[in-house]
């Protein structure tokens, strides 16, 4: 390792035996992570209790990441869900326990993997000398779990590709449903509709019922109302569907366990291909829309966002039915969005219907209920501030050619600030 970094190496270095496996990665001869196959979870947990990110937020945005090829670090701080000293903090825990792993393994085989070019982009921040972790490390404890590691399988091998085409031919030849089974975990059914008319159902309903699950009221008021895709997350389950090209819908109900975005990933499966992908214009420059401002705290902050984020539309707060606050640009109008949000935010309390009693939240704790929907124009993304039954949701209308993790990690980040506002004014 001091050879490395006498070296500027970058690059992946590889340190094995029969009881450890730790991998450390350079750049430029400073060290930017670590990981230790026998602590799998220190960096997240680290995360998750020195910092204010939700467990939900968190596995969306490392969905995204992986997904994205995203680097979790910078995407934490780049969305506002962490500040660089949480995210340097967490780091550096996990490489001080993998480094000491190393120096009380014993004899162990090594091998560096010089990558220059795959690490040359690396936030320079997020990165750390190697006599700083070397001066530090015998004052740590090993009492937390080690680092997020995560494998990934070689995709170029020939017996994977032969794998990989008879799972594809597979999945063309089953129905929606089967193949939404297949793809899901948590799954607790799946359904499918014409109108509000149940058509297929899997498991069926118990005895001679012959009813949907899901309330005619929240189908009337999502994909029967314009939604191609809607997941609404609610306490202990997220309720989700989407509107087949056969003009009919599939719902399913999956358990808390799945994130949103895994549901969200297997449902657009089912969508039509676009003949094109889109990407990403910045709309045009001028003046933002506000709409009446119930309270004048929360302006500026919201403002301020809205102009460092090019990607969304437009913001709305709302206090149980009274508009807050109303923000945008002039790619949305007040009224439409307006009246978007009032029948998308009818159709999430209507929802909390299902709830079971088993699945009911506290009232003491962080709200679980979230709303995305795609729409013609954008993607609305809306969340409860505070704690659950608080009535206060803010919604944000996000492009539809940008990243659905994006608008999660906008969500949450906003969401923070305005919760923090409200929090410093009851006091």
């Amino acid at each position: 390792m001091i050879a490395l970094v006498r070296d500027h190496a970058s690059g992946e270095l590889v340190c094995a035996s029969e009881d450890l496996e730790v991998h450390v990665y350079f750049q430029r001869g400073r060290i930017a992570w670590a990981t230790d196959a026998s602590r799998p979870l220190a960096f997240t947990r680290h995360l998750l209790e020195h910092t204010r990110i939700d467990t939900d937020t968190y596995r969306e945005l490392l969905e995204t990441c992986r997904r994205e090829k995203r680097p979790l670090g910078e995407t934490l701080v780049s969305w506002g869900v962490a500040t660089l000293d949480e995210v340097r903090d967490a780091l550096r825990l996990q490489i001080d326990m993998a480094v000491e792993r190393i120096r009380s393994a014993g004899p162990a085989q090594t091998l560096f993997l010089r990558r220059p070019s795959q690490f040359e982009g690396y936030d320079t921040r997020l990165t750390f000398e190697l006599d700083d972790i070397l001066a530090g490390v015998t004052e740590k404890t090993a009492s937390n779990e080690g680092n997020e590691s995560v494998a990934h399988g070689d995709a170029s091998r020939p017996e994977r590709i032969t794998e990989v085409r008879l799972i594809v031919a597979e999945t063309a030849r089953r129905t929606d449903i089967e193949r939404i089974r297949a793809s899901l975990d948590g799954l607790e059914w799946v359904e499918r509709l014409d109108g509000t008319t149940l058509v297929e159902s899997s498991p069926p309903s118990p005895g001679a019922v012959t009813a949907p699950r899901v309330p005619a009221d929240v189908a009337a008021r999502t994909l029967l109302d314009g939604a191609q895709l809607v997941a609404l997350r609610l306490a202990g389950a997220t309720l989700a569907g989407v509107h087949l090209p056969s003009g009919q819908s599939l719902w399913c109900q999956v358990a808390a366990e799945t994130t949103v975005g895994a549901i969200v990933t297997s449902l657009a499966s089912l969508l039509p291909t676009p003949a094109e992908a889109t990407t990403f214009a910045p709309p045009p420059s001028g003046e933002l829309w506000m709409s009446a401002c119930a309270d004048t705290s929360l302006g500026p902050t919201t403002r301020e966002f809205l102009e460092r984020c090019p990607e969304i539309h437009g913001v709305l707060v709302l206090d149980g039915s009274k508009t807050v606050l109303g923000i945008g640009r002039s790619s949305i109008s007040a009224e439409s969005f307006h009246t978007l949000v009032s029948v998308r935010g009818s159709a999430l309390t209507l929802a909390n219907a299902i709830e079971s009693a088993g699945h009911e939240a506290s009232a003491a704790e962080l709200s679980p209920r979230r709303l995305m929907s795609a729409e013609a124009d954008y993607v609305l993304f809306a969340t409860e501030l505070g704690h659950h039954g608080s009535g206060r949701l803010v919604w944000i209308a996000l492009d539809r050619a940008c990243s659905k993790g994006l608008g999660w990690g906008y969500l949450t980040s906003l969401g923070r600030q305005l919760s923090n506002l409200w929090r410093t004014e009851a006091a």
